[in-house]
């Protein structure tokens, strides 16, 4: 009987031994979460974990205690390996030199040997990582420079491919895509919980459930799903930290967030007939609210909650440290997003995506509204 998606995984999961976990950049509380549960979870079985995040993890995330730094390169090298049977053919030195691009590697036999061409074997061997999970990516081209760095790594190394997004495009071996549930959390949550119920302790539950309650507002929005109440249910018996969850991700609220987040209530704008909002953060807001540009996405999220009338959104603002000019775009919509970014480009930045303007900031804000305006207005006829 052919094994299911699940039955799958398990099996890519128990026979590798180096694995890179790679977290998408949207929604990024519930993918770092779950990521971070699969890393506690293979770590206990001896795996070698390298956690992959482009994007930044938020700050009242913290509290989960992450052991693993995550990189933001993927190094999939791949080793030559040189083979010579030195008992047939001994050998006095090796030596190498760089002429040019070119790097020349000698071997010297032992005098009274001639070395036959046909005892060398040379060999590329297999790459660093030998399993690839992926969580809440679409694409693979999502990874943009990592991707094409790297091709070759991913298209010869076994993909196991969460998500809950009907747009992805099941490029991996083995592809989770549960779009009726909740969350990257709530998936891997049933992945770990059919593959070994005991692998579930409060190290793992924690982060799966945080991901789920930050994915779903607290149970509060059309996510929330009865196979969502249960799967929290469940890591709740599994020790879950709920308390320690709902203190970090909904109570605790820093004096500075606070300060910035109100000064960006009081520059609101709204233009309703395609429901976008924007504000302008200046050097003098940041300085006077104490916080930091990495606050914006936690303002962006809390206005969301506060602003029902638009689906769009755009943040401007000076970076304090470059002085650049910046714009942060979010909708509620992933593929408003996609269409954006393939019209407009930008780089993606958690659920938003980030470019930088090349004008004078009055200038640039003024034709950059404009811009978004009309392709919102195309995505909407399409």
């Amino acid at each position: 009987m052919a094994l299911d998606e699940y039955q799958q995984a398990h099996t890519h999961l128990g026979n590798s031994k180096n694995i890179l976990i790679i977290a998408g950049t949207n929604e990024i509380e519930d993918t770092f979460s779950s990521a971070l549960a699969l890393a506690r979870t293979l770590a206990g079985y001896k795996k070698e974990i390298t956690l992959f995040i482009s994007g930044t993890i938020p700050e009242n995330f913290y509290f989960l205690q992450n052991e693993y730094a995550p990189t933001q390169t993927i190094a999939s090298s791949q080793d030559i390996d040189i083979w010579l049977d030195t008992q047939k053919n001994p050998i006095q030195q090796i030596r190498q030199v760089q002429h040019g691009n070119e790097l020349h590697i000698h071997i010297t036999p032992k005098p009274g040997t001639r070395i036959d061409e046909r005892d060398i074997r040379i060999r590329l061997v297999k790459f660093t990582y030998d399993l690839i999970i992926t969580l809440g990516l679409d694409d693979l081209d999502s990874l943009g420079d990592e991707f094409e760095r790297n091709a070759s790594f991913f298209f010869e190394t076994p993909i196991i491919n969460i998500d809950k997004n009907p747009s992805n495009e099941r490029y991996g071996q083995v592809n989770i895509i549960e779009t009726t549930l909740s969350s990257c959390a709530e998936i891997t949550a049933a992945l770990l919980r059919k593959w070994d119920e005991e692998l579930v302790t409060r190290k793992i539950a924690t982060p799966l459930l945080a991901g789920i309650i930050a994915t779903t507002n607290n149970f509060q929005n059309s996510r929330t799903k009865p196979s969502t109440l249960y799967a929290a249910a469940y890591l709740m018996s599994r020790e879950a930290d709920q308390q320690e969850i709902i203190k970090y991700l909904f109570k605790t609220k820093p004096f500075e967030f606070l300060k910035l987040w109100g000064i960006a209530m009081s520059k609101l704008q709204y233009r309703d007939d395609v429901k976008l909002s924007w504000f302008t953060l200046t050097s003098e807001d940041f300085s006077e609210s104490g916080a930091t540009p990495q606050t914006i996405p936690a303002v962006l999220k809390e206005l969301k909650n506060s602003f029902d009338g638009a689906s769009s959104c755009v943040i401007f603002w000076e970076d304090p440290a470059t002085s650049a000019s910046l714009a942060l775009v979010h909708t509620l919509y992933d593929e408003q997003l996609k269409e954006l970014s393939r019209s407009l480009g930008g780089k993606r930045w958690g659920d938003n995506l980030l470019f930088q303007l090349s004008q004078t900031q009055s200038d640039a804000q003024e034709k950059f509204l404009s811009t978004v305006s009309y392709a919102l207005k195309q995505i909407e006829i399409q």
